[in-house]
């Protein structure tokens, strides 16, 4: 082979691998890029399954507290409504009276237990109301 049909070929060898070269920095380039992103990526997942752990305790939390809410709201609806039976036990509905405008409802109801035979004093109605 002469000279020069070398020169070409070693031209082109350096050639092609001055390309190779600068490819493969290329790709280190890229491939750190891609690396430090996956890091980043990585830690934030870190971070986001931390605060994922510390939201699933809290939720857990808001479950018990809902959970005895509930229990207690149900004691106080059993204990209204004892309070509510008890507070009507002395409690009585007249319908069909004929009011008289000028006789106040005391003396109304007064005069009907009379007439009905029941003894009623005035001191003894807590509350009255048409």
């Amino acid at each position: 082979m002469d000279n020069d049909k070398m020169d070409l070929i070693l031209k082109t060898v350096r050639e092609t691998s001055e390309k190779h070269t600068k490819s493969i920095e290329d790709l280190q380039k890229s491939l750190d890029v891609c690396t430090k992103k996956f890091d980043e990526l990585m830690q934030t997942l870190k971070k986001h399954d931390s605060e994922i752990s510390v939201l699933k305790k809290d939720v857990s939390k808001i479950k018990t507290s809902s959970k005895q809410q509930e229990e207690n709201i149900s004691l106080v609806k059993k204990g209204l409504a004892e309070a509510q039976i008890y507070s009507r036990k002395n409690n009585i509905e007249i319908s069909g009276l004929r009011e008289n405008p000028s006789e106040k409802l005391d003396e109304m109801l007064i005069r009907f237990c009379v007439n009905i035979g029941v003894q009623l004093e005035k001191n003894e109605i807590d509350n009255i109301h048409n």
